[in-house]
C-alpha cells in the first residue's frame, strides 16, 4: 500500500484487525490519515496523530478533503 485512511468509527477501536492494519502500516512506513466519522478519538497510538473530520454519510465531501491530503503525503515520502 502506498498509503493508508483509516476511517476511525465508534467502535474502531473495538476490531482487533483494525490495530493490526495500522500496526503493519507503520511498521512499513506507510502514511496513514486518521478520518474521524464517529464521535470518539483515535485509540491508542492512533491518537497521536490529528484525525481529519469527516462524515460517514458524505463520501463525496470526505473523498475532495482526503485527495488532496494523501497527495500531500505521498510527494512527501517520495522526497
Amino acid at each position: 500500500m502506498e498509503a493508508m485512511v483509516a476511517f476511525i468509527t465508534d467502535d474502531f477501536h473495538e476490531c482487533y484487525w483494525t490495530m493490526q492494519e495500522v500496526g503493519f502500516a507503520v511498521a512499513k512506513g506507510v502514511p496513514i490519515i486518521a478520518l474521524k466519522v464517529g464521535k470518539h478519538d483515535p485509540p491508542g497510538f492512533m491518537a497521536l496523530k490529528q484525525a481529519l473530520k469527516g462524515q460517514i454519510d458524505v463520501p463525496i465531501k470526505n473523498a475532495e478533503n482526503l485527495y488532496p491530503l494523501i497527495g500531500s503525503k505521498l510527494r512527501k515520502r517520495r522526497a
